[in-house]
């Protein structure tokens, strides 16, 4: 129910927008620009980018505000500001840690010998263990580094793409600007039949915020790792000058956005929220089976 208010990469996670998971990730990696694209409540999403809320990373906009162009057509509809070179993808309802410049050495060796066009992070090792989904299976040749193939298998703890890669601009040229299009029948299928796709697997902190049970639970999660200094300092500074924004109870086990948010008057109390339940502009979603 909160996507219905507000765009799901500014969902806040300890009161942090969780694409600045991202964004400062980049900007502490040497990324000078990054480029998003919006659709769901753009002006929001707008509005974010023209506060250009991490110094030192410019951010644009690639518009489908009209249109949801698909997650390859996201892609292809932001080239012409992503220029010629290769660049990094990274989703935004998607916490990680994964090494970007491993990931770009990695890249650079697969495409010089193997001629790559992408090169994806799968995700492996103890936080692959630590999932409880099931992805999609991806099968590897481990000693070219090449991805051999896609099942349609839905399997758990085998490494799969976290949401994070290392694209050339040619991976997405072919298709049509402007139209829908996606990214595993028309762009990743056809890239590992020429054996163009690369992969690095990776053991780092990844979180998928993508329901709201993910997203409550990455709070007490992340919230933890806060309290132990065990975040790095990018991420431990935003969360430091964010945090007073919600109120996390460990006890309760609850998430509260609205004490800061109430707009009637300084006499109106905020009900109590119950148990296993988070809140944000006055909606409020309890999540069972905890």
């Amino acid at each position: 129910p909160f996507t219905e208010v507000v765009p799901k990469p500014l969902l806040p996670i300890l009161g942090v927008p969780c694409i600045e998971f991202a964004l400062t990730q980049l900007q502490a990696n040497g990324f000078k620009k990054a480029v998003i694209n919006s659709h769901a409540h753009a002006d929001q999403m707008d509005n974010y980018v023209a506060s250009q809320p991490v110094p030192g990373l410019e951010l644009a906009i690639s518009s489908e505000r009209e249109k949801l162009l698909g997650s390859a057509g996201g892609f292809r509809h932001a080239l012409p500001q992503l220029g010629k070179q290769a660049f990094l993808g990274i989703n935004a309802d998607v916490i990680s840690l994964v090494s970007i410049p491993d990931l770009v050495k990695r890249h650079e060796v697969l495409r010089k010998e193997r001629k790559v066009s992408m090169t994806l992070a799968l995700l492996g090792g103890e936080w692959l263990l630590s999932q409880s989904g099931k992805y999609r299976k991806i099968d590897v040749n481990e000693s070219t580094g090449i991805v051999q193939g896609y099942s349609d298998k839905l399997l758990q703890h085998t490494p799969y793409y976290c949401g994070v890669g290392i694209f050339e601009p040619e991976a997405f040229e072919h298709l049509p600007d402007g139209e829908a299009t996606e990214f595993v029948p028309q762009v990743l299928e056809p890239l590992i039949k020429k054996k163009k796709v690369g992969f690095m697997y990776t053991d780092s902190l990844w979180m998928d915020i993508g329901s709201p049970e993910l997203w409550f639970r990455a709070h007490f999660d992340l919230y933890q790792r806060f309290l132990n200094q065990a975040l790095p300092e990018f991420w431990s500074d935003r969360i430091k000058a964010q945090i007073g924004t919600c109120k996390i109870s460990l006890k309760d086990k609850n998430v509260d956005y609205l004490p800061l948010q109430l707009s009637t008057g300084p006499n109106q109390a905020a009900s109590p929220l119950g148990k296993n339940s988070i809140r944000l502009q006055n909606i409020i979603h309890a999540i069972p089976n905890l």
